[in-house]
């Protein structure tokens, strides 16, 4: 009977659109494995094919559980990502690691992770479409900030001595390749990479904050008009477009950052616009109502973009403060939330496309695919701790 729990694989069918035009959509949540159940599940990367990874906290007896890396081929069960517990680099170095995490998936459906030795040195490891696994080379040892993309290219820094960062791009073919700061800066950090080879970074030193773009044929190209006090990119499409989370407007409030959008041509970076009203199940009020209103932005906070596509529709977290009566009182709760930005610069709130009847409520948005797949973390009321990865599928038409 237990492994009917895949039927927590829910696909809820509805209209193509609504009276808007805009798509309905599919929640597919993710079951228990076939041989293993977990506490909660933090999604990290959907591909072109739908297939997820991402890492699941697994119940061994601690209080704070075992993070292992899974992949979820829809609607089968997900499958753990195991390690070895010897390693051998590309270049046949033998290495004694920790068990790695997942981060990225691609087209191809090559896998990439990270984890560390056993001084704490960055170690990236890529699974390959056949699910072996594989250590990155000793030369980017000690790397940080790893991306990848469908062409199997890999940007990432290098961590020295002196704490500073250098970044690179690496392939099998051309090795690696130094990506330069802006002016000198001693602190380069790769947050993104498109299928073109554009890697966007941040170049960080004593002044502040700037981002640019780079690729081997062009090289560096800041972004925006000054420096920032903190900003970090953390998608890019293959037009260019890219988003980012920083403190621009207003650096006194510690509000946990803002959602900023770059288009390919624009001055500066803008400010991703907010919804005024969002519905949630998690706050009701004293006549069974669920939809609050906001007096604008400064009623988010820590609103994180985390996902692009090339039709530019964005995904990423907030974390909303509500206000209403519950129980006849006046209350005031603070919820996570995933918002989903359309391409035409609209905004809603993941749950606002959560089909009627599912039990689980979005709490956060990490990703979308170029078929418009939002991938996304969701749990139950009143069980917080206990989370399931999703997709929200578009309904085909």
């Amino acid at each position: 009977m237990k492994r009917f729990a895949l039927l927590l694989t829910v696909f809820l069918i509805f209209s193509c659109s609504d009276k808007s035009g805009n798509p309905q959509y599919i929640m597919d949540v993710m079951p228990d494995g076939s041989d293993f159940w977990y506490i909660s599940c933090s999604p990290r990367s959907i591909n072109d094919s739908g297939v997820v990874v991402g890492n699941v906290t697994l119940d061994d007896g601690t209080k704070a559980g075992r993070l292992v890396p899974f992949i979820w081929r829809r609607p089968g069960f997900p499958v753990l990502l195991r390690s070895p517990l010897d390693w051998e680099t590309r270049d046949a170095t033998p290495v004694k690691l920790r068990p790695p995490l997942a981060t990225r998936i691609n087209t191809k459906g090559q896998i990439l992770g990270s984890t560390y030795d056993a001084n704490n040195r960055h170690h990236g490891v890529e699974w390959d479409s056949r699910g072996r696994l594989h250590l990155l080379p000793r030369s980017i040892a000690n790397a940080v900030g790893l991306e990848f993309n469908d062409n199997g290219q890999i940007a990432g820094a290098i961590r020295a001595s002196d704490n500073s960062l250098s970044a690179f791009l690496w392939d099998i073919r051309s090795q690696m390749t130094p990506i330069p700061g802006i002016e000198q800066d001693p602190w380069v950090l790769p947050g993104a990479m498109n299928n073109l080879g554009t890697v966007v970074l941040e170049s960080r030193s004593e002044l502040g904050t700037q981002l640019f773009l780079w690729d081997k044929k062009n090289g560096s190209r800041p972004i925006g008009k000054r420096r920032q006090s903190s900003i970090h990119p953390t998608a890019i499409n293959d037009n260019g477009a890219l988003v980012a989370i920083g403190k621009t407007l207003r650096d006194d409030d510690a509000s946990g950052g803002y959602g900023l959008k770059f288009e390919p041509g624009a001055d500066d970076l803008q400010l991703l616009p907010l919804p005024q009203k969002v519905t949630d199940p998690r706050i009701v009020g004293d006549k069974g109502k669920s939809s609050f209103s906001y007096d604008g932005p400064q009623r988010f906070r820590g609103t994180h973009p985390s996902g692009i596509n090339n039709s530019g529709e964005i995904v990423g977290t907030s974390i909303v403060t509500t206000k209403g009566v519950a129980n006849g009182q006046k209350n005031t709760s603070e919820v996570r939330i995933g918002l989903y930005w359309r391409a035409d610069g609209s905004v809603v709130s993941v749950n606002d496309l959560v089909p009627d009847g599912q039990r689980y409520i979005p709490t956060g948005a990490t990703d979308i695919n170029e078929r418009g797949e939002i991938l996304g973390q969701a749990s139950l009321p009143g069980k917080k701790s206990e989370n399931r990865c999703f997709v929200l599928s578009p309904s085909p038409k």
